[in-house]
């Protein structure tokens, strides 16, 4: 105690400085940690004067639904406007933007593109892996060059060609791999999305390289050796096969895509990859599939520099093959010479497996659930496929055959999937100048983010309603493209809205039907969409082909989503039951 009392006091005038520090600091570091709001457009009142903004309402709306979109949806319902603004945290200056009106956003991706560019924040995650890919590009002539050199293999003859016949070639793989399953617990349900994630990828891999990745093939050789599969006694509980063990560079490559999705959803993307990289399991994984990207790179680039300068043929096997066709030929100017680089061939290649892997076992995955919860749609399409291919049993269609066919409700099915499975439910922007939207006027660099999949959540019975639109707002290029759903049917899973008849009876498939962007629109929409539709289409028809997905109890159904890089189904349990076998 005399030790205490013996310690020296502070100066009353050091105190009164200090404490007045504090005074000042409190309010100051408060003013700068709450938003400053755009004048106008409405706004959550509580998250104005709260430094964490909205956060606190959308974290707890995360943590009980896993989703985000719907509730920030569910703001311009609230507030009533079509556009509203988020404070996205402490010390995050500008609010962020979100409009919810189909048309504005259509209108400003196709025309007003030059106004509002790719966002910043998104260059700042995808940086860290993938910092020389196209997504991570502003518009600029760079951005061009490398689009440019990577179109050939959206070409219908590429995508008939080769991309069919390795997509095909991996639902094969699939097929024998759940009639295996079958047979070792007949009409059994169980969990076919990891199934369909060694699919995609096995895919898209062969797709992008020309060479065998050999995750579902590594399931199927170790299905040939179960001989009990332990069942369980309620014939309504899902069954848990054995899993084999992965080839090493199919570990590897998951590893960098789970990664890469922890990094997208972080608050702190940058010192999160920091830590991430510098995780021994990580590096190991990066060091495998770099490599094995650039051996294979190289043999490629190689072969076809040799080929042109003999003047021989050489037809492509892959999406990298295809794009050395166009290098040994391009002009080198500086952009042409970027596009050409090493790391931006590897960046773009990585995003083909990211995004070739993710969208499309996510969009499948709901397209399942959907065909097993409506059997007379399930039906109804299967009908459709038997009577265009005929006997399929002896004379099964070709990749080619399904990637060309026209089937009205084919057509029809897969875009009710997209529209009701919302995988990328929105995109974001960031204003590139002063400009106006909806009549309010925007300041450079504001985050916008446009909502693809609205309307989809909009019923007479949910509570969500549009908002309704002031005509005089909009600005002179926005246009209705296409017709709304009519009310009450918006959260239907109805495949016939797409369709329509003329009078003599004839069915169409009408892509403009009613609003849908699953791919986004103008020249920042999804670059491989005519690839993801080839891979859905082929994948769905063999499925639907060869197997009856029968209904699963109400215990294995649930539409719960989870949002990550992609609105994913937190479970997708199934029953194939297969059809005749062929031959």
């Amino acid at each position: 105690m005399d030790a205490w009392l013996a310690w020296p006091a502070w100066p009353s005038s050091a105190m009164q400085y200090v404490f007045t520090l504090i005074a000042i600091a409190l309010p100051v570091t408060y003013w700068f940690a709450i938003p400053t709001l755009i004048p106008g457009i409405p706004y959550n009142k509580s998250a104005r004067i709260n430094p964490m903004g909205d956060l606190p309402k959308l974290i707890k709306h995360y943590k009980k639904t896993s989703e985000i979109n719907d509730w920030v949806i569910q703001q311009t319902s609230v507030l009533k406007s079509p556009i509203v603004q988020l404070a996205p945290g402490p010390f995050m200056r500008k609010p962020l933007i979100v409009v919810t009106d189909q048309q504005e956003a259509e209108d400003i991706l196709i025309h007003r593109f030059k106004e509002f560019d790719r966002l910043d924040v998104s260059n700042d995650r995808l940086e860290t892996v993938a910092q020389k890919s196209t997504i991570n590009m502003a518009t600029h002539e760079t951005f061009r060059a490398q689009r440019r050199l990577w179109a050939p293999t959206m070409s219908t003859p590429f995508l008939r060609d080769v991309a069919a016949e390795h997509v095909n070639q991996s639902a094969q793989h699939l097929i024998e791999l759940w009639r295996r399953k079958a047979e070792a617990a007949p009409e059994r349900p169980y969990s076919g999305a990891q199934d369909l994630k060694f699919t995609t990828l096995d895919a898209i891999y062969a797709v992008t390289f020309g060479a065998e990745l050999g995750g579902l093939k590594s399931q199927v050789e170790a299905s040939r050796k179960w001989v009990d599969v332990q069942l369980p006694k309620d014939p309504q509980e899902a069954v848990d096969f054995p899993a084999a063990t992965l080839p090493d560079l199919y570990s590897a490559i998951i590893t960098i895509l789970q990664s890469f999705q922890d990094v997208l959803t972080s608050p702190f993307p940058l010192i999160h990859f920091w830590l991430v990289r510098h995780m021994p399991r990580y590096r190991n994984a990066n060091n495998l599939q770099r490599g094995t990207m650039k051996r294979l790179l190289d043999e490629s680039r190689t072969k076809f520099a040799e080929a042109h300068e003999k003047g021989e043929e050489c037809a492509p096997t892959s999406s990298m093959e295809h794009v050395f066709t166009r290098e040994a030929s391009a002009h080198q100017t500086p952009e042409n010479k970027r596009a050409f680089s090493e790391r931006a061939m590897l960046d773009e290649m990585f995003l083909f497996l990211l995004a070739g892997y993710e969208t499309t076992s996510t969009t499948l995955a709901w397209g399942l659930k959907y065909l097993t919860a409506n059997q007379s749609i399930q039906k109804r399409l299967y009908e459709a496929l038997d009577e265009h291919f005929g006997n399929v049993q002896e004379f099964p269609p070709s990749p080619s055959d399904i990637s060309n066919v026209d089937i009205p409700y084919l057509s029809a099915v897969i875009a009710e999937i997209q529209r009701s499975a919302r995988v990328a439910p929105a995109v974001v922007r960031t204003t590139t100048q002063e400009t106006t939207l909806l009549g309010h006027v925007l300041p450079k660099g504001v985050v916008v983010m446009f909502s693809l999949s609205s309307d989809s959540y909009c019923n007479d019975q949910d509570g969500f309603s549009p908002p309704p639109i002031d005509l005089k707002t909009r600005s002179q290029s926005s246009a209705k493209r296409t017709p709304d759903w009519e009310p009450g049917t918006r959260l239907g899973f109805l495949p016939e809205r797409w369709l329509h008849e003329d009078e003599q009876g004839h069915t169409t498939y009408n892509p403009n039907a009613g609003p849908s962007l699953p791919f986004s629109q103008g020249p920042r929409s999804c670059f491989g969409r005519k690839l993801a539709t080839t891979e859905l289409k082929i994948l769905l028809v063999q499925l639907v082909l060869n197997f009856e997905f029968g209904e699963v109890s109400e215990a294995l159904t649930s539409w719960d989503a989870r949002e990550l890089v992609t609105r994913t189904p937190q479970t997708c349990y199934i029953r194939p039951v297969p059809r005749l076998s062929r031959g």
